[in-house]
């Protein structure tokens, strides 16, 4: 049995990889894993990489994901001291750029590239990219920004321009040099090399499958270039296309220069009276939502022009500080935590991030009840298209359709009983159990401590410990995190008309305690966490239910920069709706805030940003609170 998870645990970034080869050409045939490797790791490297023990920098898996149109978010993954430590170096550089620091970010980029000669060239792309980016803030000139964009593209590209868009695999990375390169031949007036580019990149997204977190990163952008070259009536339709691309992916991304962009070509058939009385009406609803987004940069001072994709890492732990916050959490010394393992001076470098472990990970990771690899998937054993199922599973429930997500539920743990996947992968069975207890509350009625009995054994297959250990002192993977939260809702739940003090408190704890957890993590504040997002606006929600108004304004207002410095639409309208309606209980209890200076505008702006993603189930909810309130 024991083999049988190493196995499992230790093949899924082969299969991920090895799905997405298959699935993202369109048509005919799949790529070959040399084509999805090209110029970004050498064959044998890759051998040991998808081996599942042999660490290799998280921006190289990341990159290689995207080749096959396979978002990086999806997966967990844990990383050495020294992945860790340039990430921070790059994370340093990013917030130089974003507060505009241009010459203090082009000096730490020179001495990064110094730092990273050595390793993988991906690190010198990422310089190389960045201070092009700089020098484009910088009103440089075309041509110098060109050369180094060139040789950016050059460290993992260097054929495309023979290939057709259907015979090469690249990132989102790579398709946005391609794209920069081609606005610099436009500013040259250089207009046919600049429309073979932006077409090239336009034709590879037609022949690739990818999820939309992927194409989100690139796609508006390719709308937006092309809507550049093009007159008026052909650039609107661009334009619009690039701006419903955002909507969809609840992204951010190039968002506000194609609404810009949409309204000075309104503005321009408008002085030609060409508008039709949808345009004037579809007009008039690009500048409210264009607006919305502005209004909130500006309340969290947030530079709209910053938002752009970031080589961000996600669900990302380092190896030497799960094992030491692992020991803390369940009391072991050192020796005796690797006895059997290793000496105790050898863990003890392990521990430090100065040794590199490849057996002893397997055998390390085991202990702490892990799965035994560095990528974790978020099923095991099985293909692509299960994980798919998975997260399909979640949306629906995060978005109210609990008929829709159990029926797909029932398909995916018949087709894993049959594979027998779910005894020999207990996260594989946590999964079921949480969702189970979710489904079984809101389509069957079971009593909310009934669900709580099954979430408690659900998390007790990967911490046996739980209730009695803090679990705060310990790295939480998405899942537990998930199953963590669910709990926190069904005590606050049950506090609405039951004990509303006593439960709230048991809904804080466990809330309080996750938000320990990730904040005292090396990567808070720098990597971007699945869980702690999901958590966050439900924790907030609770401090304003329990009567802290202005605490859980003021976290709102934290959580909407957050997001909007993330790029993401979601979430964002709950942020609105809660600082609108702490402003209403504010108003009842003091009697001092009048209603429209603050609940109105925020309520509105809720129910904007709840359209633009299309959340009915949420757009029904705030407009009948809306009616109500006026």
């Amino acid at each position: 049995m024991t083999r049988n998870k190493k196995y499992n645990y230790k093949d899924d970034l082969k299969v991920m990889l090895d799905y997405g080869r298959e699935k993202n050409r369109k048509g005919e045939g799949s790529y070959s894993f040399q084509t999805v490797i090209q110029d970004v790791i050498t064959w044998n490297d890759f051998k040991q990489m998808t081996s599942g023990i042999s660490p290799i920098d998280r921006i190289v898996v990341d990159r290689l994901l995207y080749r096959v149109g396979i978002a990086p978010e999806n997966i967990e993954m844990i990383i050495t001291e020294k992945d860790y430590e340039r990430y921070q170096a790059r994370c340093q550089i990013y917030k130089l750029y974003g507060n505009g620091d241009y010459e203090e970010a082009k000096k730490q980029l020179v001495e990064y590239k110094g730092w990273v000669k050595n390793e993988h060239p991906i690190h010198q792309q990422f310089a190389a990219m960045l201070y092009a980016k700089i020098m484009w803030k910088q009103n440089n000139h075309p041509d110098k920004i060109l050369s180094i964009l060139k040789d950016a593209l050059a460290y993992t590209v260097t054929e495309w321009k023979q290939k057709s868009p259907d015979e090469i695999c690249l990132a989102p990375d790579e398709l946005e040099i391609i794209l920069l390169m081609a606005d610099c031949y436009r500013r040259k007036n250089f207009w046919d090399k600049a429309e073979y580019m932006i077409s090239w990149v336009m034709e590879y997204s037609r022949k690739h499958v990818m999820e939309k977190e992927v194409w989100k990163r690139f796609l508006p952008l390719v709308y937006l270039e092309s809507a550049k070259l093009r007159k008026e009536e052909i650039a609107l339709k661009y334009i619009k296309t690039g701006i419903l691309l955002c909507y969809q992916a609840a992204s951010l991304f190039y968002l506000i220069p194609l609404q810009n962009y949409y309204l000075n070509l309104m503005q321009v058939l408008e002085q030609k009276n060409e508008l039709t009385k949808t345009q004037r009406r579809n007009k008039r609803r690009i500048l409210e939502e264009r607006n919305c987004i502005l209004e909130l940069c500006r309340e969290v001072e947030v530079d709209w022009k910053t938002i752009e994709p970031k080589q961000v890492y996600y669900n990302t732990y380092v190896f030497s500080e799960v094992l030491q916050r692992y020991r803390n959490y369940v009391g072991q010394s050192k020796r005796l935590f690797c006895e059997d393992i290793c000496t105790e001076n050898a863990y003890d470098a392990i521990e430090k991030g100065i040794s590199i472990p490849r057996k002893k990970f397997l055998v390390l990771t085991e202990r702490m009840g892990l799965p035994t690899t560095y990528m974790i998937a978020p099923l095991h054993g099985v293909t692509k298209v299960y994980m798919d199922q998975k997260v399909q599973i979640n949306e629906l429930i995060t978005r109210y359709r609990y008929k829709e997500a159990e029926k797909l539920l029932e398909k995916l743990e018949f087709d894993l009983k049959r594979k027998r996947l779910l005894d020999l992968c207990p996260r594989n069975k946590q999964f079921f159990f949480r969702v189970h207890a979710i489904l079984d509350t809101k389509l069957y009625g079971i009593s909310r401590e009934e669900s709580r009995k099954r979430l408690e054994e659900a998390i007790r297959l990967t911490m046996p410990e739980y209730p009695k250990l803090d679990f705060s002192k310990k790295i939480l993977l998405t899942q537990e995190v998930y199953i963590l939260n669910n709990l926190a809702v069904s005590y606050r739940e049950e506090g609405d008309y039951r004990d509303q003090k006593k439960n709230y408190k048991k809904a804080m704890e466990i809330w309080k305690g996750i938000q320990k957890s990730y904040q005292t993590s090396k990567l808070y504040g720098l990597a971007e966490y699945r869980g702690y997002d999901k958590i966050l606006s439900n924790y907030i929600s609770c401090i304003g239910s329990s009567g802290d108004y202005y605490h859980s304004t003021k976290l709102e207002y934290e959580s909407i920069k957050h997001f909007l410095e993330l790029g993401t639409i979601n979430y964002l309208a709950d942020a609105c709706y809660g600082i609108a309606w702490n402003q209403e209980e504010m108003k009842i209890k003091y009697g001092k805030i009048k209603k429209e200076t603050v609940c109105q505008p925020k309520l509105k702006q809720a129910i904007i940003l709840a359209k633009m993603i299309r959340h009915t189930f949420l757009v029904e909810f705030l407009e009948k609170h809306w009616k109500e309130y006026n």
